[in-house]
């Protein structure tokens, strides 16, 4: 990615063409094929399949990293949502670390609080995601709670 993103600055180049000259199939790391002009329906049997989606970009695009444009797009295939982790509630009982992470996302250009998810983790996975969510800690809670929240737990943010 190197040699195509900053050894090239950004000239005209067949990306593909340098990335099979240089990378070798191994265990985890493949070049994957490609489908030109039949993306629609590369996407339909991607939906049929229940695969997560396509990716598509513009043959004639510049790779820019670490910016996100229109001319490289993730389409998913499968209805769901991506959630922001806006904080956490205090653990009960005899649960430690955490009770549930507060989750959000963005409607309309703002956050909004959708609720909470709590299940499925282990003791360790909590001390995990406490831990990881430390050096992220703000004073007040970005995603602001529905006015149906009754808890009086306090929240720590993440």
């Amino acid at each position: 990615m190197y040699l195509i993103s900053f050894g090239t600055n950004g000239k005209d180049l067949d990306r593909r063409s340098v990335l099979e000259s240089v990378l070798k199939s191994t265990a985890g790391i493949q070049l994957g094929s490609y489908v030109e002009a039949e993306g629609k329906a590369l996407f339909e049997l991607t939906k049929k399949k229940g695969m997560e989606g396509i990716v598509a970009k513009r043959k004639d695009s510049i790779y820019r990293p670490g910016k996100r444009t229109s001319d490289w797009l993730k389409i998913k295939a499968r209805l769901q949502q991506e959630f922001v982790v806006g904080g956490f509630t205090a653990p009960k009982g005899s649960r430690k670390h955490l009770g549930a992470v507060v989750l959000g996302a963005y409607t309309k250009g703002k956050l909004r609080h959708y609720g909470y998810a709590g299940s499925g983790f282990t003791e360790k996975g909590l001390k995990d995601a406490v831990d990881r969510m430390k050096p992220l800690f703000i004073e007040q809670m970005p995603v602001r709670q529905s006015s149906q929240y009754q808890g009086k737990d306090p929240i720590d943010t993440a």
